[in-house]
């Protein structure tokens, strides 16, 4: 059987590969004998592993066998009730503005007799938390956007250096989640603009005689050199795209939008897309390697990407589509 180790660190997979299956066989054949022969040879005590078969009894999934790549603890401050209690008001509206989430957390805790720590605690719970997703003008005036952000994992890009890659995402606006990926070194420049859009094409729905009007593309820069390229391809096949200019902290606010400053694990460092420096630099774990480039991808990808195809291509018949793959695929090269 082949389980899903999207949320599992690529460098932990091997382990929990094995104690999924020392585990499994376990369960097949149990008793005392087989337990102490198991634990042994997953270097545990008998306790131990009988934790572990209890973990995956109760939830099978690979990232209970060794703990989630996950965020951060928020504080030590933040009682695990009341972590809880703002992940149920968050879930409940997720469009809801900070204050007033913040404000329905403090009324659920009163009801509850949960007691919350300072305001200024929750709040920062609550603005890292939840995503602020799109703006009404932004989902009247655009079907797709590309946004850049930087993932917090540790690259090598073949150069023996461990950095954070620069994550270039095709956002959907009418579903409001990522439809295209590219990851790459460096800052964002037209190649990685085309292979985030040639993502999203590939995978999108095909021609439909249903379909109508235009796709508007709207493509964060901070200057037309780094995507007119891509316009020009786009506009070529009949779609209606347009850069939107911004400064060196403006980039990466969409990805926020619609994906919170955490998502599955993964920490978005906005502020970091138009640097190339130190701090750009990564820490490797202790025992753990940095990602190959296409690792970090693959792990960028499933966390990240949602598997609902894009309409906004849709109108494209077969030459026009040729055409644009085509283009796109030759800015990408050339990048």
């Amino acid at each position: 059987m082949t389980h899903d180790l999207t949320f599992v660190a690529l460098e932990r997979r091997d382990e929990v590969r094995r104690r999924i299956l020392v585990v499994e066989r376990f369960i097949a054949a149990p008793g005392r004998r087989a337990a102490e022969a198991a634990a042994a040879e997953l270097g545990l005590r008998p306790a131990q592993f009988y934790n572990l078969v209890r973990a995956w009894r109760l939830k099978p999934e690979p990232e209970a066998m060794m703990g989630r790549h996950a965020p951060r603890n928020t504080s030590p401050r933040i009682a695990k009730s009341v972590l809880d209690l703002i992940d149920e008001v968050i879930a409940a509206d997720g469009r809801a503005a900070a204050g007033a989430v913040i404000d329905a957390v403090a009324a659920a805790a009163a009801k509850k007799g949960i007691s919350l720590p300072n305001s200024s605690t929750v709040a920062r719970y609550v603005r890292r938390k939840r995503p602020t997703l799109l703006t009404n003008e932004q989902r009247s005036r655009l079907d797709l956007i590309v946004d850049h952000t930087v993932i917090d994992l540790a690259v090598d890009f073949g150069d023996g250096c461990a950095r954070r890659p620069l994550a270039t995402l095709v956002i959907d606006v009418a579903s409001e989640t990522p439809v295209g990926l590219a990851i790459s070194n460096g800052t964002p420049a037209s190649a990685h603009t085309a292979t985030a859009m040639l993502d999203a094409l590939r995978r999108g729905i095909q021609y439909t005689s249903t379909s109508s009007g235009k796709p508007r593309v709207g493509i964060v820069a901070m200057a037309e050199a780094e995507c007119g390229t891509v316009i020009e391809a786009l506009r070529l096949v009949g779609l209606e795209a347009t850069y939107v200019l911004t400064h060196a902290h403006g980039g990466g606010l969409v990805a926020e939008s619609v994906l919170g400053r955490e998502h599955a694990g993964l920490r978005l460092k906005q502020r970091l897309i138009w640097h190339r420096g130190s701090r750009r630099s990564a820490t490797v774990k202790s025992g753990a390697k940095a990602l190959t480039p296409a690792d970090a991808e693959e792990l960028i990808r499933g966390r990240l990407l949602s598997g609902q195809p894009t309409m906004a291509f849709a109108h494209l018949h077969g030459n026009c589509r040729g055409r644009l793959t085509k283009a796109l695929t030759e800015i990408a090269q050339a990048g």
